[in-house]
This record gives C-alpha cells, sequence and structure tokens, in this order.
C-alpha cells in the first residue's frame, strides 16, 4: 500500500494511508476518518482468521472491553464492527513512540532513563491500569479487567509527552467471560 494521501484506500467511512503493523493475527493501518478529520488506526483481522469463529468473537471482546475505557493514559477506541469482508477495531492513533524504542535508544546511547522519568513514565502507566482494573459495571458490579501484556512495546510515550497504555489484544473481563458462559449455557 503507498503511503500518500493520493494514493489512500477507502475503507467505510475512514481511508487507509498506509500499513504501519502486521502481526500474526491482525494488521494495523494508519487511517483518516472522514467524516471527523481525525487520525485513527484501523485494526482487523487478517483474512486467514475471519473464518476462526473463536477468534473473531476474542478480537470482539478485546474491542468491547478497551472501548469501555475511557481514560487519558489508555488508547481510546472509536468504533469496532464489520465491514467490507473484515471485523475491524477503528481506535486512537498514538502519535510517538513505545517504550522498548525508548528503552533501546538510550541503551544504544551508552545511557538510561533517568530515574525521575523512569518514575513519572510507569505512575502514568499505573494510573490507566488502575482505572481499567477498578472498572465496574452499570449495576456497580467490578468487571475485573486484566490487561495481561504490560510490556514495553505496549506503552506508547506520545510526542507531548503524554503515556497510553495499548492492545488490550489479551485483556480479560471476568464480569463479561461469566456472563457469556452463562448465555451459553442458559
Amino acid at each position: 500500500m503507498a503511503t500518500g494521501p493520493q494514493n489512500a484506500v477507502p475503507f467505510g467511512q475512514w481511508l487507509l494511508l498506509k500499513r504501519v503493523a502486521v502481526g500474526g493475527m491482525a494488521e494495523l493501518y494508519l487511517a483518516k476518518d472522514t467524516k471527523t478529520d481525525r487520525m485513527v488506526v484501523i485494526k482487523r483481522i487478517l483474512p486467514y482468521l475471519a473464518e476462526e469463529a473463536e477468534f473473531v468473537r476474542m478480537f470482539l471482546d478485546e474491542a468491547r472491553i478497551a472501548a469501555s475505557l475511557h481514560h487519558p493514559n489508555i488508547a481510546e477506541v472509536y468504533e469496532l464492527g464489520f465491514l467490507e469482508g473484515s471485523t475491524f477495531i477503528a481506535m486512537e492513533w498514538v502519535d510517538g513512540i513505545d517504550l522498548r524504542k525508548v528503552f533501546s535508544k538510550e541503551q544504544a546511547r551508552g545511557g538510561v532513563v533517568p530515574p525521575g522519568i523512569a518514575a513519572w513514565l510507569i505512575a502514568r502507566l499505573a494510573e490507566g491500569l488502575h482505572y481499567a482494573h477498578a472498572r465496574t459495571d452499570d449495576y456497580g458490579l467490578p468487571l475485573g479487567i486484566i490487561h495481561r501484556d504490560v510490556s514495553p512495546q505496549n506503552v506508547m510515550v506520545t510526542f507531548k509527552g503524554e503515556v497510553k497504555l495499548v492492545d488490550f489484544g489479551i485483556a480479560k473481563a471476568t464480569a463479561w467471560m461469566s456472563r457469556s458462559r452463562k448465555l451459553i449455557h442458559a
């Protein structure tokens, strides 16, 4: 896929500008939302997994968990659904770099992240995690959200100095899981 707006590929209300990552399960595109004029990330299930009902369910569970979280230290999910044969999530574009790259750059220079900055980064991350862990449903019952992959590549530092936790791909919410089991076995 070419990287200029003139070569953008339409996908619903978005223009896919470039593929920024591809993994074993999904691909991520930098896109422009034509309705809001903001940059977003479109995460789509890879075609070979789109046929796997269990995987699609897990992908959508990720999106539902993340979409329920609204905190400055967690990347926002705007929309999820099925479009043009693809199950997708539209989420906040975090303009920055992940902590893995920050650590690598410091190490390459022969240094380390200064302790005060490291403490500040971890405090912002902890604020986002606390928010997710403390979430309750409409009845005040704990959702039991656990990220399960808090790693340097899933913590973004924006060029404005914000810290954002991303990729709730293997998160679990015990409340949703138990409700799903009850519905399945009812």
